[in-house]
């Protein structure tokens, strides 16, 4: 939970990436090439607007495409094994918006 921003962000660049490896991303230049072009993720921050584009990369994330999507479905592939893991049971966060519920019955 602590990292969820970050796993979202890697998943929308490993979309991204297959997306535009198998052609389905439409007007792109024409001379578009992912070995040109690359692909980064990162923020905008609202309160930080003048900084622009925050860019982030993980520690030991690969440069190379094909690294980096084996990495990201290895790693889709551990969590899917630990949410099928019966040892593992699933819990429910406490929504900290469980008082909008409350007044939305009354």
């Amino acid at each position: 939970p602590e990292k969820e921003k970050i796993v979202q962000l890697l998943l929308y660049k490993y979309i991204l990436i297959k997306n535009l490896q198998a052609r389905k991303v439409k007007n792109l230049p024409a001379d578009f090439s992912l070995e040109t072009y690359r692909v980064t993720s990162g923020f905008y921050f609202f309160r930080k607007m003048k900084s622009g584009f925050v860019k982030y990369t993980l520690k030991d994330e690969p440069n190379d495409l094909k690294e980096f999507c084996e990495m990201v479905e290895s790693f889709l592939q551990n969590l899917v094994m630990d949410m099928l893991d019966p040892t593992h049971p699933f819990t429910e966060k406490p929504s900290s918006f469980h008082h909008l519920k409350k007044l939305a019955m009354e």
